[in-house]
């Protein structure tokens, strides 16, 4: 039903507005301002109720939210001390901070409750599968396939161990004891500090078998008959020991056919296959994701919350990166959703379950902050700034610039929004068209399959 499946998305939706309007009626209620009315949804009233000054309203559209501060606008400005208006800059701004502020708190919460409860992470051993390039491991005696048994002379059981070692320690100096071959090896390393990320780096990835353990719907892998659980054996035969082995040759080869020897049970098969070029990274890709041990991983109330934080300052990050990245151009503006795609992520994580339905929440939480703190007018960001400049220049922003900006704004938002749906819309079409076209294909090849030769 189509109820169910919208469902989870208005659920999302309403989470996130609810908190992020809650910050702003908090701390306007703290500052001393008149909210008139906390509105849950946009349009026509639902149900209601009145409590002191404040309307409580639940509307008919459940895509946003709105809380009505008194004396707001130009026009509604009576001087009364209660107002928006009549608080300084900086208490303004406290107000619309408190927005996005409570969606970083939000996404802290939901992460440090994922980790607390316990989280299934991807499993590896201590064993090195790459060495990057001009790295520090590059500089010392360390080879793919070493088996890492100590670093700062506490035991490895896994991978997960000697990266925390390694990310707590940058600018220091790690003293590791490997396993090549049976022969034992002490090693010191210079760790470098990261960035890009933070924390200690090295340069070494774990070790990943060549087997499959996804293979993407309607990729070149899907449609060329690779399945999960088959073992690479060799690409144009050349032996394959790794899924970093595999992972070159295939991003060197976009367009190109490549013959991929796999190994299914106890048969071996021979599968032409041609990688698609992913214009982003600008690599060959054939859809096919490694298969991963996993861990469930529990921490305590302590711990869950430092990895909540880690995980929030990650996801910050990342997000700003990718803005930078769309208005450098390095990232196509076809790679944005809107709603759609976000009903469609809320419906996929809700199937998977409550927990990757919550991590989809917290993830969107981080991204609503981000975004409405761009100094875009009409967004929080654009308050701010025009709230800046007051508290600079001593005097209100001139009525006739704020209000031209407000317009432009407004129609930068409409545009973008109209934009991402469009992108939505091709989307869903372009799936619907390949599933047609798939189906077709699939109908002939049966076919043709019962014939005599």
């Amino acid at each position: 039903m189509f109820i169910l499946r919208i469902l989870p998305f208005i659920v999302v939706i309403s989470i996130l507005v609810f908190v992020h309007e809650l910050g702003h009626f908090l701390v306007a209620k703290w500052l001393g301002i008149k909210v008139e009315k906390f509105s849950l949804g946009f349009g026509p009233k639902l149900i209601g109720f009145k409590k002191g000054d404040t309307k409580y309203l639940i509307s008919a559209v459940p895509l946003g939210g709105y809380v009505k501060l008194a004396g707001e606008s130009a026009e509604e400005k009576t001087g009364a001390d209660w107002e928006f208006h009549s608080k300084s800059p900086f208490q303004r701004i406290l107000v619309i901070l408190a927005g996005p502020f409570m969606n970083i708190l939000l996404a802290i919460f939901v992460f440090s409750c994922i980790f607390f409860t316990g989280i299934e992470l991807p499993y590896f051993d201590a064993k090195i599968g790459e060495i990057a390039k001009n790295s520090p491991a590059s500089e010392v005696d360390l080879k793919a396939g070493d088996i890492i048994l100590e670093a700062n002379d506490k035991q490895i059981k896994d991978w997960s161990e000697f990266k925390h070692i390694v990310l707590t320690h940058p600018n220091s100096t790690v003293s590791m004891l490997i396993d090549r071959n049976g022969e034992r090896k002490s090693i010191q390393i210079k760790t470098e500090f990261n960035k890009e990320k933070g924390g200690g780096y090295i340069g070494i990835s774990p070790f990943i078998p060549p087997a499959i353990g996804t293979v993407e719907p309607e990729s070149p892998a899907y449609k060329a008959d690779i399945r999960k659980g088959d073992v690479i054996l060799s690409i144009n035969d050349k032996q394959i020991s790794s899924w970093s082995d595999m992972a070159k040759s295939i991003h060197n080869s976009p367009g190109k056919k490549i013959s991929i020897m796999v190994k299914r049970g106890d048969e071996q098969l021979k599968i032409d296959v041609v990688p698609e070029l992913n214009k982003t990274l600008n690599i060959g890709l054939i859809g096919i994701v490694p298969e991963f041990k996993t861990i469930t991983r529990k921490y305590g109330p302590i711990g869950a919350f430092i990895q909540g934080c880690n995980q929030t300052v990650s996801l910050t990050v990342l997000t700003y990166k990718s803005i930078w990245m769309l208005i450098r151009g390095k990232i196509s503006t076809k790679t944005l959703g809107g709603p759609i795609m976000i009903a469609q992520l809320a419906d996929k994580q809700a199937k998977e379950g409550l927990v990757n339905l919550f991590f989809l929440l917290a993830l969107i939480s981080v991204n609503l902050a981000i975004l409405n703190l761009l100094p875009i007018p009409v967004l929080d960001g654009g308050h701010i700034l025009f709230f800046l400049i007051e508290s600079i220049k001593g005097s209100p922003v001139n009525e006739k610039w704020l209000e031209w900006t407000t317009r432009f704004g407004v129609a930068l938002l409409i545009t973008l929004m109209i934009y991402v749906t469009f992108n939505d819309i091709m989307r869903v079409a372009k799936d619907k068209i390949k599933n047609i076209f798939h189906g077709k294909n699939t109908s002939q090849n049966n076919q043709s399959s019962h014939q005599t030769p």
